[in-house]
Order: C-alpha cells, then structure tokens, then sequence
C-alpha cells in the first residue's frame, strides 16, 4: 500500500515539474480505478469531467522590479496561483442549473458552448481557441457551460429552448437577458474575446 501510494506521488510530482507553463492540472480516475492527469480538461472522457479534481495551477505575470542601485535594476517573472481558468466549466443539465442560480445571486453572464463529441469544428475550437490564455483571461469573468445535446433528453431540451441546429453553438447571456447574444461570426480567439468584454460592458 505505502508503495501504492508513493508511486502515485512520484507520478503526480513529475506532471507537476512539466507544467509550468499557465494552465490547470487535473487528476481524474477511470473505470478500473486508474488515476490520470491532464491539462486538457476537454479531452478527458465526458462520463468523467465531472469528477476532474483541479491540482495545480499556475499562470505567468510580469512583474517589474527596482532599486536604488542604478546597476541591478531588472524585470524578472513571477509564477502566482490563478482561479476560474478557462477549463473551470460546468457540464450539460445540471451544469446549466448551477450556471442559472449562479448568474442571478452574482449578476454574471453566463458563456454557453453547446458541443458534440463528433463535431470537427468544436474539436478545432477546443484545440485552438479554449487554450489561449488571452481568451482565458475573458472567459475567467463569466460562468461557462458545456452542454453536449446527445448526452440526453435533459440536454436536449435546453439545446431545443435556444433552437440550436449546429456545432459549434455559441452565445453568451447576461441576467435578466431575455434574449441571449450569439456568437454567430468565425469562432477565433478575437471574436470570442470580444463577444465577452461586450458582456461584462
């Protein structure tokens, strides 16, 4: 058991000395018990994002740094915690009700991706878009939701509400909104961050 276990630490450590870089770690375990670890949260089976469990996260910041010696003035870079990453979402049914419940005690719009896992265009979004840390630093201001509408009736009652007929569908909705804003034109970083300052303006 204590090598189990002392494994499992060696394991994790070793992720923990390859991400430096601004992200967030997660560990989730699958059906035989096997515990995993990923920055790509949308990777991970679906059956298990809700169970993904946040163990590391950094981001880089620049600080500027002087002193009273003309000589040893310098800029250097400091690594410090960052919360509400882009992978920070809820999921499908239930996600959407603590998204809702969410949005009307804070008053935070609510960013909606409605997704399936065979869509090659929400692939290239997840793989292009959702990992830049500019449209992190955004999407960190709102509350975001991923709802597939082939996970189930639930699911697809939501997506059927909003009339989604295609993937990638996305729109952001402020409180009190009665009628969200689309996202309709090329889904890039730019559009998406944009999208979001509107919402927050």
């Amino acid at each position: 058991m204590r090598l189990a276990v002392f494994v499992c630490f060696l394991f994790i450590s070793s992720l923990l000395a390859q991400f430096t870089v601004a992200g967030t770690l997660y560990k989730w375990v699958d059906e035989n018990g096997k515990m995993h670890a990923t920055t790509e949260a949308y990777k991970v089976p679906e059956k298990f994002r809700e169970a993904l469990e946040p163990i590391y996260s950094v981001v880089d910041e620049a600080t500027s740094v002087t002193t009273t010696d003309k000589e040893t003035s310098k800029s250097v870079r400091k690594k410090e915690p960052k919360k509400n990453l882009t992978y920070d979402w809820k999921y499908n049914s239930n996600g959407y009700k603590y998204a809702l419940k969410e949005s009307q005690e804070t008053g935070t719009p609510i960013f909606f991706y409605f997704y399936t896992d065979w869509c090659p265009y929400c692939k290239k979004f997840d793989g292009e878009v959702l990992t830049s840390s500019y449209v992190n630093s955004c999407l960190s201001k709102l509350i975001k939701v991923r709802i597939n509408p082939e996970k189930g009736k639930d699911e697809r009652a939501i997506a059927d509400k909003f009339r989604v007929r295609s993937y990638p569908y996305i729109f952001i909705k402020e409180n009190g909104q009665t009628r969200p804003s689309r996202i309709t034109s090329h889904f890039s970083q730019k559009t998406i961050v944009q999208g979001c300052k509107d919402a927050l303006n």
